[in-house]
C-alpha cells in the first residue's frame, strides 16, 4: 500500500500544478465537468470489461452523495478557489482535509487511532506549514478562501463515505458510480464548454485530459483501494505528502524555485507520515 499510496500523493499533487494550467482555457466548472466526463469513460471502458454490477439502491444513495462531495463540490471549490489563492496558500489549507477524515472516521466509522498517530499527523502538518508558509505569500481571507476551505470539507466526507461502502462494493465499483453522479451534478454548470474547447491552448486542454485520467479515474481507485485496506483515519497520512510533491512538480514543470525550507518541510512532512504509519497502526 505504500507504494500505491506515493502514487496518488504524486498525481494528486500534480494535480493542483495542472490545475493551474487548465484554468488558462476554461472556467473551473467547465474544467471539473471535462475532467470527469474523460475518467467516467475511461472507468466506464474498464468496468464494462470487468462486468461490475449495479450496486444496491443504499450503496448507489451513498456513491450519489460521494460524487456530489467528492466530484462536484471539492473540485469545483478547488478550482474555482486557485483562481486567487497562491498554490502555497492552498496547500496548508489542504493539509487540514485529514483533520476532518479523523474527525468523521472517529463519530461515524468509530476508529481508534493510537496517540502517535496523531503525533505523525501533527509533525506532517508543521511540514507542510513550513513549505507554505516560509513563501511570505499575502492573501485576503476572501470568498476564494473559504471556497477552498469547502473543498478540504467536501473531499473529507468522500473519503468517509467511499471507506462505509468498501465491505460491500470494490473501490472501481464505487467510484464509476461517484464519478458517473458527479458528472451529472456538474454538467448545469457545464455552459459554454464547447466554446473554451475551441479556443483553450493544446497545453490547457492536455491538462485537462491528464488529469481526467490519472489525478482522475485511475488515482480515485487506488485511493478506494488503500481505504480498503487501512482506516480512513491513518489512510489520510498520506495526504500530506500532496502539497510536498506539488511544490517539487511546480519546479519540474513550471521552474518554480526550490529553496533549502522546502526540502525541509518536505524531510520533516515524510518522516511525519512514516511515524504515523509505523507506530500509529491502531
Amino acid at each position: 500500500m505504500w507504494l500505491l499510496a506515493l502514487l496518488v500523493s504524486i498525481f494528486w499533487g500534480s494535480a493542483f500544478v495542472t490545475i493551474r494550467v487548465g484554468l488558462e482555457g476554461y472556467a473551473p466548472a467547465q474544467m471539473a465537468f471535462l475532467r470527469f466526463a474523460i475518467a467516467a469513460i475511461v472507468l466506464g471502458v474498464y468496468a464494462l470489461i470487468i462486468r461490475i454490477k449495479l450496486p444496491s439502491r443504499r450503496d448507489l444513495v451513498k456513491m450519489a452523495l460521494g460524487g456530489l462531495m467528492g466530484v462536484s463540490v471539492y473540485h469545483f471549490a478547488l478550482n474555482t478557489g486557485e483562481k486567487e489563492v497562491p498554490a502555497g496558500i492552498a496547500s496548508i489549507l489542504l493539509a487540514i482535509l485529514p483533520l476532518w477524515v479523523n474527525l468523521w472516521s472517529f463519530l461515524f466509522l468509530k476508529e481508534r487511532l493510537k496517540v502517535w498517530a496523531y503525533v505523525g499527523m501533527l509533525v506532517s502538518f508543521v511540514g507542510v506549514a513550513i513549505i507554505s508558509l516560509h513563501k511570505g505569500q499575502q492573501f485576503n481571507i476572501n470568498i476564494y478562501f473559504w471556497l477552498v476551505m469547502l473543498s478540504t470539507v467536501a473531499g473529507s466526507f468522500f473519503s468517509v463515505i467511499q471507506k462505509s461502502c468498501l465491505e460491500r462494493v470494490r473501490p472501481i465499483e464505487f467510484n464509476f458510480f461517484a464519478i458517473c453522479f458527479g458528472v451529472l451534478f456538474l454538467l448545469p454548470f457545464s455552459s459554454g464548454l464547447m466554446d473554451s474547447m475551441r479556443t483553450a491552448s493544446l497545453r490547457a486542454t492536455l491538462s485537462v485530459v491528464y488529469m481526467g485520467i490519472f489525478p482522475g479515474a485511475l488515482t480515485f481507485v487506488w485511493w478506494g483501494k488503500i481505504l480498503s485496506k487501512m482506516p480512513a483515519s491513518r489512510a489520510v497520512s498520506f495526504l500530506y505528502l500532496i502539497p510536498v510533491f506539488a511544490t517539487l512538480i511546480a519546479w519540474l514543470w513550471l521552474g518554480e524555485k526550490v529553496v533549502l525550507m522546502d526540502l525541509v518541510g518536505g524531510s520533516i512532512t515524510l518522516g511525519g507520515v512514516i511515524l504515523a504509519n509505523s507506530l500509529g497502526k491502531a
